[in-house]
C-alpha cells in the first residue's frame, strides 16, 4: 500500500493568485505565502509506517507552478525561477522528505504536474490560459519556454534525490509531435527515466 500527500498548493485562478483567500495566510501569487511552520517529515514517515504503507509519494509542483524544493530552474531571460520554497527559512522540503523516508524504511517518489502551471500562463491541457489577460505575477512564456523549464525541474528531482522508487505526472492532453502521439516533453521523460532511474513505476495522474 503507499500513501500520496499533497502539498496544500490550490489550482490557481483569478480569485486567489493576487487575492487573500479565506483559507491562507496570503496570495497565492507570493511565495512567501508557503509558510509551513509546524513542518514535521518525520511525523509523515510516523504516520505512514503506522498505516503500513511502503511508499511515500509527494507532490513537488501542482497546478500554481510553485515548487517545494529551491529549484535552479532559470526564466527565458536567464533570471532564477523564484517562484519556490524559501531555501533559507523552510530548506528544502522535498530532502526532508526523502531523509524521514530513508530513516523510516519507505519507500518515496514525487508527483509533479507537467500540463498545468498558472505561473506560467498554462491551464489544464497544457494550452496558454493568458491569451486574453495576464494578471500581475504570471509569466507568458512559449511553449518551448515552458518546456524548458519544465525539463530543467525534473531532471532535478529526478536526478537530485536518491532512489525514486516511483514518479507520477500529470495526464498529457497536448499532441505536438512523434509517431507515438506523445509529446516531445513526454519523450523527455521517458529518455531522463532510462537514463537516471532504471527501476521505478512511472504513475500518470488524469
Amino acid at each position: 500500500m503507499g500513501t500520496y500527500a499533497h502539498n496544500g498548493d490550490p489550482s490557481c485562478d483569478a480569485t486567489n493568485w493576487n487575492v487573500v483567500p479565506d483559507y491562507a495566510d496570503g496570495m497565492s501569487s507570493d511565495a512567501a505565502t508557503f509558510n509551513p511552520v509546524k513542518l514535521n517529515t518525520s511525523q509523515w514517515m510516523e504516520s505512514i509506517q503506522n498505516l503500513g504503507s511502503s511508499i511515500a509519494i509527494l507532490t513537488a509542483k501542482h497546478g500554481c507552478g510553485f515548487a517545494i524544493w529551491p529549484t535552479e530552474a532559470t526564466l527565458p531571460d536567464g533570471s532564477p525561477y523564484d517562484y519556490h520554497v524559501d531555501e533559507n527559512v523552510h530548506g528544502d522540503v522535498l530532502q526532508q522528505f526523502v531523509d524521514s523516508a530513508n530513516d523510516y524504511g519507505i519507500g518515496y517518489g514525487f508527483y509533479y504536474s507537467v500540463m498545468k502551471s498558472f505561473k506560467l500562463c498554462r491551464a489544464f491541457t497544457g494550452e496558454n490560459s493568458c491569451m486574453e489577460t495576464i494578471l500581475p505575477g504570471q509569466l507568458n512564456v512559449t511553449d518551448a519556454e515552458f518546456e524548458a523549464i519544465g525539463k530543467d525541474m525534473l531532471e532535478e528531482i529526478w536526478t537530485k534525490y536518491g532512489k525514486l522508487v516511483e514518479i507520477w505526472v500529470s495526464k498529457i492532453r497536448r499532441v505536438h509531435f512523434c509517431e507515438q502521439n506523445l509529446t516531445h516533453f513526454v519523450v523527455f521523460c521517458f529518455f531522463l527515466r532510462r537514463r537516471s532511474i532504471p527501476n521505478f513505476l512511472v504513475g500518470v495522474l488524469t
